[in-house]
């Protein structure tokens, strides 16, 4: 079941209040092995400043100085202007903003819900999107952010399906060795790995559900 709570909240970059329908919860039946789950409303769960465009999930939650000034930068401010979906928009904004910090993991997510709404849309700019998360997962482990497993099974995904089947392998490789080495093969991702190395060495680039076939 969706559902919604009204909310007065003060944007941290700006400081005007404005009430949003925020999204509580949803159900999700089945999702893709990239954590694409074909609802929309799991794009509500970003908010956005009617007034200076600040995205985030938490509105209210303070950035750094750096990050308010790309916010309030004419570029950002012109950027929302034009009459791209608005989901489209305001994630391809927002990664550019969180590359501008070197937020890389933060880049990756909104790079990847931009790919997810360029699905929904037939947009061709799909694969674009999903290279730029790639690239921001790769430069996450550069800069020693706390990469997750399950942002690596994440990116394993994205290279299959842009048909990048050895970058791909490797990484999927790479993940599983450590699970053995620590004997934690019982683990989700693990299961994950397993199902994308099958895909992989079947050459297959298509969205597959967990578990799915």
């Amino acid at each position: 079941m969706t559902r919604y709570i009204n909310k007065t909240l003060t944007c941290s970059v700006c400081g005007k209040n404005h009430e949003y329908n925020v999204l509580s919860s949803f159900s999700v039946f089945e999702s893709y092995l990239d954590g694409y789950t074909g609802k929309p409303e799991i794009y509500e769960f970003i908010l956005e400043c009617p007034y200076c465009h600040n995205v985030a999930e938490s509105i209210t939650t303070e950035i750094s100085e750096k990050e308010k000034n790309y916010i309030l930068s004419d570029e950002y401010q012109k950027a929302f202007r034009d009459d791209r979906d608005r989901y489209v928009r305001r994630f391809v904004e927002t990664a550019k903003r969180k590359e501008a910090v070197g937020q890389w993991l933060a880049a990756a997510h909104y790079w990847l819900m931009a790919s997810w709404r360029a699905y929904d849309l037939d947009d061709s700019q799909e694969s674009d999107y999903q290279n730029k998360a790639v690239s921001s997962y790769k430069n996450a482990l550069i800069d020693d952010e706390p990469v997750q497993m399950e942002h690596l099974c994440v990116m394993v995904d994205l290279l299959r399906q842009l048909n990048r089947f050895e970058e791909a392998e490797y990484y999927a490789e790479s993940c599983m060795v450590v699970y053995e080495k620590e004997n934690a093969t019982d683990e989700d991702e693990y299961a994950v790995l397993k199902q994308e190395m099958k895909l992989i060495r079947d050459k297959d680039c298509s969205r597959h559900t967990y578990g799915g076939e």
